[in-house]
């Protein structure tokens, strides 16, 4: 007999990664280890099992992703380059889904209409805003 075993192995399959004993997937909660077509999860394997047995490892995406919002304000001349921005750092996203990110208000600018955007789960994720000059007309 082999004994329980309480350290399933770990696959360096789909961006897991072994780092010793411990498992990770970046922007991911590691919940522990499922058999294949079944619910829940399982710490250890009776020595009493037999067969080969194939598991899965079971992630929570984590809600404090980070990522940058740049919010640029339009040159007087109508153009872009080169025009003045603010980043904002955030670390409200979700690993791997959408969310609406919310834009400024800027005195003098016409603020765009906030973006659905995806959050990748390593905290690339930069979200540009365009800020237009608000024209105004004398007579």
């Amino acid at each position: 007999t082999y004994g329980t075993v309480t350290n399933l192995p770990v696959s360096n399959n789909n961006g897991i990664k072994d780092a010793g004993d411990e498992v990770y997937r970046a922007g991911y909660d590691f919940m522990g280890w499922s058999p294949v077509g079944s619910l829940g999860t399982v710490s250890s394997i009776s020595a009493a099992t037999f067969g080969n047995l194939n598991f899965a490892a079971v992630w929570r995406p984590r809600n404090d992703i980070k990522y940058t919002v740049k919010h640029i304000k339009q040159n007087v001349d109508g153009g872009f380059e080169g025009a003045a921005f603010e980043l904002e750092n955030r670390s409200d996203g979700t690993a791997d889904a959408s969310r609406i990110v919310p834009v400024k208000s800027y005195t003098g600018f016409n603020s765009p209409d906030p973006a659905n955007c995806f959050i990748a789960a390593d905290g690339s994720t930069v979200v540009e805003y365009k800020y237009t000059r608000k024209k105004f007309n004398f007579w």
